[in-house]
Parts: C-alpha cells; structure tokens; sequence
C-alpha cells in the first residue's frame, strides 16, 4: 500500500480516503541522479490541506513500510477548485547552496565529501546530508581540479565528479539521519510510472 505524508502527518492513505485523507492521480517519477517528482492533486477536504508549506513542508512517499521519495513542495497554486501539490524530490536541496570557486588537491571522495560539507554549512537542518557509502571506481584515485565558477552544488559534483567517474547518487534515511551515497551501480532500473489511486 502506497501513503503520503507531510512532515510525518499522513496526508493521503488510500482505504482513509473517506475520512479525510484523499488526493487525486498522484504520479511518482524518480530517475537516476535527478531529482525526481511528486505530483498529486489535494482537495481543500484533505485533512492536511492548510498545514502543507511551500519549500518548507518534507513530504515522504511509502510503500508498505519503504520510503520511495523524500522532498519538497516545489508548486502549491491552486486551480478553480482549490486543489493543488507538485513536489520535486530531495536531491533538488543541492541546488539551494553555492560552492565558491577553489583548487582541490586529494582524493577523488574526499572532493565529494568537500562539497556536501560545503552544501551543508549553508542551508538548513532539513537539508542536510551525511555521506554514507563510496563505491565508485577510482573513488582514491589522487587528483587536482579547479572550480572557477560560483555555482549549484548539484552542478559542481555533476560537473567535476559524476561526468568524470561516473556512478549514481542515493540518498536513504536512517532514523532522522539522511544519507548521500555515491554508488557505483544504482540497483535495479525501471522506466514504469508509479501512479496510485
């Protein structure tokens, strides 16, 4: 069974659906080292209708007792009948800090590490991350490199890290800890569209 929650308040559980606890065509999209995507239209009935923010609120999707998606509300204007919701999913937090331009001397994960370091000294607690697991190729593999430019974390480990190395980033929970792992293979991919009603 599929459910949606709003900083851990159920906003949508399909056999609750009578009692408050609706939305119509939710679609979950999660793609390889992109952000992924939450689309789902609330009704002003919803029980959580007025208590889910804009960029603030951390909606979670579960299967059963697994997390799917974690993120944020990206959209929340309504149409003609008040309903509303687009989430876009928590990698998207690596666009909301700046790295500033360096020379990196030392290891490849190290690189890694530097920026979610980086990421995490300028936004808040929600968005942090630990990095956990790093399992790509030549992850030790000595090096320098340059940033010259002031741009998006996302866009500097894309740029300097995943078009050069390789490998996918995971991000996973433990507790209220969340977890950014780079792996070397992302696990089982599907094209199928997860669409529950």
């Amino acid at each position: 069974m599929y459910t949606i929650y709003s900083d851990g308040k159920l906003v949508y559980a399909p056999h609750l659906s009578d009692a408050g606890c609706g939305v119509f065509t939710p679609q979950l999209t999660v793609e390889l080292n992109k952000a992924g995507s939450l689309a789902f239209v609330m009704p002003p009935d919803n029980v959580m209708y007025d208590s889910i923010n804009k960029l603030s609120s951390i909606i979670t999707v579960k299967q059963d007792d697994n997390e799917l998606f974690r993120g944020r509300v990206l959209n929340d204007e309504k149409d003609f009948y008040n309903q509303k919701n687009y989430c876009e999913g928590e990698l998207a937090f690596l666009i909301d800090s700046i790295q500033r331009p360096y020379t990196y001397t030392g290891t490849v994960a190290n690189l890694f590490k530097k920026f979610i370091s980086n990421h995490n000294s300028r936004v808040e607690d929600t968005k942090k991350f630990t990095v956990g697991t790093i399992s790509v190729t030549n992850s030790d593999k000595e090096i320098t490199v340059k940033g010259e430019d002031y741009c998006t974390t996302m866009d500097a480990i894309t740029d300097k890290l995943l078009e050069v190395y390789g490998g996918y980033l995971v991000t996973r929970g433990s507790g209220s800890t969340r977890y950014i792992d780079w792996v070397e293979t992302s696990g089982d991919n599907s094209s199928q569209s997860i669409e529950f009603g």
